[in-house]
């Protein structure tokens, strides 16, 4: 008995080609970008050129300490509320280190409204530092949680998430 042509061949064949997409998804995610702590506010916007759809923010106020608004990159502030109120993705990037404190008050507020979160911590340059409680309280938030050595994985990372 003659074996017929594989699955992935007869998905190749012009007959099948009619019923492909050829054009990017045409809905771009609107995604927050939440920097949870001074160095990763200040690696963030070098990290990401031009995102479309996504919104940088940061929890420090302008005294450096973590407020009850966000401060968008503009120097505007924004509620916790108004900034996810259109988000359907957030990425929360926290230090090596840190506390990442503001991601138990982000994350329930995320899940409640059945947004998809990320963690991401970031290698503090240089130094071996105890992540335990930055873990800790980022991954009973995050779907996903990234802990990487190299701070260039952050921008691949938003663009393979459509951010």
């Amino acid at each position: 008995m003659a074996a017929g042509p594989t699955e992935s061949a007869r998905m190749t064949t012009a007959r099948e080609a009619r019923f492909r997409i050829d054009y990017a998804n045409s809905s771009p995610r609107s995604t927050r970008i939440i920097a949870l702590d001074r160095t990763s506010a200040r690696a963030i916007p070098s990290l990401v050129a031009a995102p479309s759809g996504a919104r940088l923010l940061t929890v420090l106020g302008p005294e450096g300490r973590p407020g009850e608004t966000l401060l968008v990159q503009d120097g505007t502030n924004v509620s916790l509320a108004d900034a996810l109120a259109s988000a359907d993705a957030v990425v929360m990037v926290a230090t090596a280190g840190e506390s990442a404190e503001a991601a138990l008050r982000i994350g329930p507020e995320c899940r409640a409204r059945g947004i998809m979160t990320t963690g991401v911590i970031l290698p503090l340059a240089g130094k071996d530092v105890d992540s335990s409680l930055t873990l800790k309280n980022l991954r009973q938030y995050a779907a996903m949680l990234v802990v990487t050595t190299d701070v260039d994985y952050l921008s691949d990372m938003l663009s393979a998430l459509r951010a």
